[in-house]
């Protein structure tokens, strides 16, 4: 399990919801969580390209490849904290990326995180939680 609190409730393949900007606002993604060696080693491999709004969260990560996918992807590394530090955007297939501060690695749609407005610096830790423990109005 990983060391950040949003997150150590969370079992391998669990999904959460984040806020990718602020707390309470939107928009918000639907993320899967692999920390386990095997979830880590499929990642998204032979798995249909993520759709808008959806992400892999790889924990622990620092570095991640595309070998034999079929489509690219953002690539956002984040440390302990869930500050981002780094943003590969549109990582093609056959190519690696990695950031030797990160801790975990959030996986999306090519293009999502700039759609998110996503920029190393910000902090998506306050935004994690799992579904079960929102509170909807």
């Amino acid at each position: 399990m990983t060391d950040v609190p949003a997150i150590n409730s969370l079992q391998q393949d669990d999904s959460m919801s984040a806020n990718a900007t602020r707390p309470n606002t939107s928009p918000r993604l639907a993320i899967r969580l692999a920390d386990g060696f095997f979830s880590r080693l499929r990642g998204l491999l032979f798995a249909p390209a993520l759709q808008p709004g959806h992400g892999l969260l790889l924990v622990p990560c620092a570095s991640v490849h595309t070998a034999f996918m079929a489509y690219a992807i953002d690539v956002v590394f984040l440390d302990r904290a869930g500050r981002i530090r780094r943003i590969v955007p549109r990582l093609k297939p056959w190519r690696t990326a990695a950031f030797p501060g990160a801790y975990q690695t959030l996986e999306l749609a090519a293009g999502e995180a700039a759609r998110l407005g996503l920029q190393a610096g910000q902090s998506l830790a306050q935004g994690l939680s799992n579904p079960a423990q929102e509170k909807h109005a």
